[in-house]
């Protein structure tokens, strides 16, 4: 199931269905991720064992707690739900912000 359709196909939905559907099932052959896909989803988060002990320590799914979850901001903040329904803050970790970007390259020794 498609969960994504970027806007400009979207967008034809009202004046050309075909050429929308045509575009969408082309997209849905796409590899790789966009900016705003990133950022308009709830993210449910974990660690992989690989990331080391003290991840793995601070993470709840390793204690066998639901994933933590996670909003990609376009800005680059990574928030986590706040303190009040529907609010989102920003995640810390000794007392720094996290901030995520694209990687423009995967080392060779990485096993993504």
């Amino acid at each position: 199931d498609k969960v994504y359709i970027l806007a400009e196909i979207r967008s034809l939905l009202a004046s050309n269905p075909r050429l929308a559907l045509r575009r969408s099932l082309a997209d849905a052959r796409r590899s790789f991720i966009t900016y705003d896909e990133l950022c308009s989803f709830v993210w449910y988060f974990r660690f992989k064992r690989g990331a080391g002990k003290w991840f793995t320590d601070q993470d709840p799914w390793w204690r066998g707690l639901p994933p933590s979850v996670r909003r990609f901001r376009q800005s680059g903040e990574i928030v986590h739900p706040g303190a009040n329904p529907s609010s989102w803050e920003v995640v810390h970790i000794h007392g720094q912000e996290l901030s995520w970007h694209f990687a423009s390259w995967i080392p060779k020794w990485s096993n993504a």
